[in-house]
């Protein structure tokens, strides 16, 4: 792919788009220089890209890390990508630069931490190039957003999708199923979301970037189990405001209100029955030319190790912290080099397997 092809990707999925401290069971050194620090260079994995019997024209790329074999189960980490985009974007999106060599990239975390990445693909648009594609994460009633595009309007199950792909991945690898986890940006993070609310019994934590949870708004949102919680969120956020609102950063996104970051966080930690005051701590600032800092706020005495923490990006844009950076702050706003949010989820997930 050329660099104006991956620009024209990324922008797309702007466009149509409707390190842990203290009680969360990691040590206080070992996350900040976690969450700070470039995953080591190691030997490359392999790709395979598979299909759906039911979902032909959703493909789905698998990344295995160089030490994978059927002889021990494997962690998965599913990542969604954003509305208007496609999983090649994804993929990229968590790269610095967009450089898939870059050992700061998702795939090379894998790679050298021994986990299985999988990039799903979305509904085609209708109209649109294959490379333009979203997820019904949710929404679409009491003047809420449908995040997002056709497959929200058309209303498709991506739930039934996600369980698929989930089946599928165990019939076709060797992988554990209490640590099954799913990350990702925007439509992806509404889109995981979701998932918790509705495979709480497959998805063992989720990452959110970028995206509420738009599906509470329009569902009933009731996991049997207390699902832990990772969102991280610029407060510079325009496509989907920090603070919830109609504010778009084009004028062809779907119109209507995104959901709040704090409505968010407040659903899950009334759902996992932690305290309602959090742990506040504030990183120190590493990279003072970003125009970011971030404020950790850690929700305690959750049931079940259900743990719900927000990193509050200051300044931060509807970015991946850590990742790609090639289109203007005017539209997504700035990418914090605080910490890698790739180190950052891996170490939340390491940390909350199904139980």
């Amino acid at each position: 792919m050329t660099a104006t092809a991956t620009r024209l990707v990324i922008l797309a999925s702007v466009i149509l788009l409707p390190a842990f401290r203290g009680g969360s069971g990691l040590a206080v050194q070992a996350a900040e220089s976690s969450a700070l620090a470039p995953a080591a260079v190691c030997a490359r994995g392999t790709d395979e890209t598979r299909r759906l019997a039911k979902w032909g024209a959703r493909p789905y790329t698998v990344h295995l890390p160089p030490s994978y074999s059927r002889r021990i189960p494997y962690p998965v980490v599913i990542d969604i990508h954003g509305g208007g985009g496609n999983k090649g974007g994804a993929r990229l999106t968590t790269c610095p630069d967009q450089d898939p060599d870059s050992p700061g990239c998702l795939d090379r975390l894998a790679d050298c931490e021994g986990f299985i990445v999988v990039y799903p693909d979305g509904t085609q648009e209708p109209g649109q190039p294959k490379t333009i594609r979203s997820f019904n994460a949710g929404g679409g009633v009491n003047g809420y957003a449908c995040i997002a595009g056709d497959a929200c309007t058309a209303d498709v199950d991506d739930v039934r999708f996600f369980g698929d792909l989930i089946d599928a991945l165990k019939r076709q690898y060797r992988i554990d199923p209490h640590r099954v986890h799913v990350a990702g940006l925007s439509n992806g993070a509404a889109m995981s979301h979701r998932l918790a609310c509705a495979l709480a019994d497959r998805v063992a934590s989720i990452a959110a970037v970028g995206g509420g949870n738009q599906y509470a708004t329009s569902g009933e949102c009731a996991p049997g189990r207390s699902v832990p919680v990772l969102q991280i969120h610029g407060t510079a956020d325009r496509c989907f405001p920090y603070d919830g609102g109609y504010e778009r950063c084009t004028l062809l996104q779907p119109y209507g209100f995104r959901v709040s970051v704090a409505d968010t966080v407040a659903g899950w930690v009334g759902r996992n029955g932690c305290r309602s005051t959090p742990v506040v701590e504030d990183w120190a600032d590493t990279n003072p030319d970003d125009g970011t800092t971030v404020t950790q706020m850690r929700y305690p005495d959750c049931s079940d190790g259900g743990d719900v923490t927000l990193l509050r990006v200051n300044g931060g844009g509807h970015t991946w912290p850590g990742g790609s950076d090639n289109l203007p702050d005017g539209i997504v706003g700035k990418v914090s080099r605080e910490f890698s949010a790739n180190q950052v989820m891996w170490e939340f997930f390491k940390a909350h397997p199904l139980r």
